[in-house]
């Protein structure tokens, strides 16, 4: 039953982004979702990995919360570069990571290389190793709140 959630979550997820609708771009589309989810079941990502429906399942609430924090990440990132010092202070620091599954923490690592002027350089249970534009990055509440909503995502 999960494996077919995958499929339908695919083939949604492709029309809701793509808004094609002609004839010619559906197939395009359900080829493209129809190999998808022939590599997820060849990966056995689909049956060795149960939590994987559940997060999926919750996305829908977090990327909205996610598109935010990259909306906002990038004005801050444009304000960095108007300035006319241009007086960077990169760092590197662990920041927590709560998650307990692999598939958690590569959303929360993703999550963060996703927001603009961080990256994630290296992930492993319990920290996630970042790399900021601005030192004053990581005084900031945004990295505990991000590993707060991802780890809600799992199943408990």
């Amino acid at each position: 039953m999960k494996k077919h959630a995958t499929l339908a979550l695919l083939v949604i997820t492709w029309l809701l982004w793509s808004g094609h609708f002609d004839p010619l771009m559906l197939s395009f589309g359900l080829l493209s979702c129809a190999f998808v989810y022939y590599l997820l079941i060849r990966l056995e990502v689909v049956n060795t990995n149960p939590q994987s429906f559940h997060i999926f399942m919750k996305m829908p609430k977090y990327v909205p919360w996610l598109l935010w924090q990259i909306v906002l990440s990038n004005l801050a990132v444009a304000k960095i570069l108007w300035r006319r010092d241009m007086n960077l202070s990169p760092a590197v620091e662990n920041v927590a990571a709560t998650q307990k599954s692999s598939l958690g923490l590569v959303v929360y690592a993703n999550s963060v290389t996703l927001t603009p002027g961080t990256l994630s350089i290296d992930a492993k249970h319990g920290s996630v190793l970042v790399h900021a534009l601005e030192a004053s990055s990581f005084e900031e509440d945004g990295f505990q709140e991000m590993d707060r909503r991802v780890t809600a995502l799992e199943p408990e």
